[in-house]
């Protein structure tokens, strides 16, 4: 389970349930509806109906959930700022307090990996309470803005703690070595001392923003940064742009998915559901044998525009514009210095959260998403009472929505536990705990696991073991409506079909599998052993040509060796792949384990002489 996602919606829900409660008397007592809200709003609004149109209904009712959250936590947490019930500074604390415990534990998991002896390997196990590096380095990044307001506006220890904390935190994201991070966090900064500059000269002086410790942050910056390239093991990561190159067709099928549904998107939670769609190449070799599935485009904004057209993007962005407007106000109208440096805080937190968003998916996180929309919140602390929103309606509003996130986050949390017996039992090959497991873990909000395989997949695979074939393919064709594009179900499907002797129809899935990966080994070795059995020894050949020939399968194996002296008898007759016949005679094997030998020995010399 991704302790990481699920439960910590679960949590947040229950959060604002609570201080909904705790406030339901002071609580939009006198009103307000501020504009992100209102801009979120019709994001959600967007998304919904875009959903009527999802391949799968309840991944959009899971992502819909996330979203239903974080507006309930933006409308609590603005009513509380708005009351009065909220001060800044008790919002600070919990946030410097948060700040420091994923500090701490991220500095303990950093010397784990430098007492490890091969720090750059596994930098890659520090990843604290957040599932991995990279989340966890974004939420560092989100929490300085609240560091710095706790040195600007705390006094005492808590002044001197957020001081130390916000080098450690600084420090700590350049040791974790997530570029995008580093990119947001430059970008941050250097857009937020541009806003200082073109500030007056007289409201500069009355800031009078700490140089030193400024340039100090800097340079722990530079200075990390510049003996990470040092190092040969880092600078060969660093340069490594295979990530990159991947995200490059992750964002070229997002646009796509746009093409093929320009107005309203594939859906919420879809876009893992389409992006086969297009085609695996491009990605990385476990995707292409269907070992893990692409779950994000790694870009919120793509997300966004792919899953809810250019409206849901049109509206999202609001949210950003018009608070960029409403600190662009503070600024101009702010009384004191401390108000003018949490201005500039909550810009620098705005910025680097938009720009982290180009190359990741923050979006998807409660964490991410809670410190974005506190900074959001507190870009109107200061906004004019306005009577818009008042009365129990909003009050029962915050609960319906936590309450409904909270619904569907339990349900699915239920469903992800007992997934996990289900791919207990497939490792395992127990098919009646798989088909048990199966039916426990699907319910009203859950029917695919974290690999985006739909359940019944595996159910499927059950009743093929027991040899119940109406059952299986019955469950493989459910299976096959919730993900039609999943290479894992379509294999199934051909599976299902080969094992009823249809091996024509059992062609045609597997043939849906290779257009879509070309090298999925599996779909690939059934083929062969269809082709075999029809005496196409040449296509056999032709099909097994696609599998790595250094496997060690032992399918691909046997195949060899039998589909090898039968194809050159026949390559001898129609002259297929000429070349590779060729080779292998030369060679003049006898046996298995010769006609195996001779086929790699083949392919290596075409390789080298082509």
């Amino acid at each position: 389970m991704d302790y990481s996602l699920l439960p910590r919606q679960l949590y947040a829900s229950v959060f604002v349930l609570l201080i909904a409660v705790l406030s339901w008397k002071t609580l939009f007592k006198n009103g307000s509806l501020r504009a992100p809200l209102l801009w979120y709003s019709g994001f959600m609004v967007v998304m919904t109906i875009s959903s009527f149109g999802a391949i799968n209904p309840v991944e959009s009712y899971a992502t819909l959930s996330r979203f239903v959250m974080a507006f309930s936590y933006l409308l609590v947490t603005l009513g509380v700022i708005h009351s009065g019930t909220l001060h800044l500074k008790h919002m600070v604390k919990g946030i410097v307090l948060f700040a420091t415990l994923a500090g701490v534990f991220t500095l303990v998991e950093i010397f784990r990996a430098i007492g490890s002896g091969d720090f750059f390997l596994n930098i890659y196990t520090v990843s604290a309470t957040f599932s991995h590096k990279n989340l966890l380095s974004s939420v560092l990044l989100f929490s300085i803005p609240f560091v710095w307001m706790g040195n600007a506006v705390l006094s005492g220890m808590w002044k001197k703690g957020s001081l130390l904390l916000l080098f450690l935190l600084i420090a700590e994201i350049f040791v974790l070595r997530t570029r995008g991070v580093w990119v947001s966090f430059f970008l941050a900064s250097v857009l937020t001392l541009g806003t200082y500059y073109t500030l007056s000269k007289e409201v500069r002086n009355t800031m009078k923003l700490p140089g030193r410790l400024i340039g100090l942050g800097l340079g722990i910056a530079v200075v990390l940064l510049v003996g990470f390239f040092m190092s040969p093991d880092a600078k060969t990561s660093l340069a490594d742009t295979s990530n990159l190159d991947k995200r490059t067709v992750f964002w070229e099928h997002s646009l796509e998915m746009l093409k093929e549904k320009p107005l309203l998107g594939v859906g919420p939670g879809n876009w893992k559901i389409y992006f086969p769609k297009y085609g695996l190449k491009g990605t990385d070799i476990s995707a292409k044998q269907g070992i893990t599935h692409i779950q994000r485009p790694h870009n919120d904004y793509l997300w966004v525009l792919s899953e809810g057209g250019p409206l849901s993007l049109v509206f999202f962005l609001g949210v950003f514009v018009v608070t960029f407007v409403r600190l662009r106000k503070n600024l101009r109208i702010a009384a004191s210095r401390e108000d003018r440096l949490i201005d500039l805080a909550l810009l620098f937190g705005l910025v680097a959260y938009m720009g982290f968003s180009f190359t990741d998916f923050p979006m998807e996180r409660t964490s991410h998403t809670l410190l974005l929309f506190s900074l959001v919140a507190l870009s109107y602390r200061h906004a004019a009472k306005k009577a818009l929103l008042s009365g129990v309606a909003p009050r029962i509003l915050v609960i319906a929505a936590a309450g409904v996130s909270l619904l569907i986050s339990y349900y699915r949390i239920q469903g992800e536990r007992h997934s996990l017996d289900v791919l207990q039992a497939n490792g395992s090959r127990n098919a009646t705990v798989m088909i048990q497991s199966t039916e426990l873990a699907i319910n009203s909000f859950f029917n695919m696991d974290n690999f985006a395989n739909p359940l019944k997949y595996y159910s499927s695979i059950g009743y093929l073991v027991k040899e119940d074939l109406k059952s299986s393919w019955e469950d493989a064709q459910q299976a096959y409506q919730l993900h039609p594009y999943n290479i894992v179900v379509l294999n199934q499907l051909g599976n299902v079909k080969k094992a009823e002797r249809k091996l024509d129809e059992a062609l045609r899935y597997y043939d849906m599998v290779t257009d879509l990966s070309p090298r999925m080994q599996y779909a690939r070795l059934s083929k062969a052993e269809i082709l075999l059995n029809k005496n196409q020894y040449s296509d056999a050949m032709y099909e097994l040509n696609w599998v790595n020939m250094d496997s060690q399968n032992a399918r691909f194996l046997q195949l060899v060796a039998i589909v090898v002296p039968k194809f050159l008898e026949e390559s001898a007759v129609n002259g297929r792949m000429a070349k590779l016949a060729q080779q292998i005679r030369l060679q003049q094997p006898a046996n298995g384990p010769e006609y195996i030998q001779a086929y790699r020995t083949a392919k290596l010399n075409l390789r080298a002489n082509p």
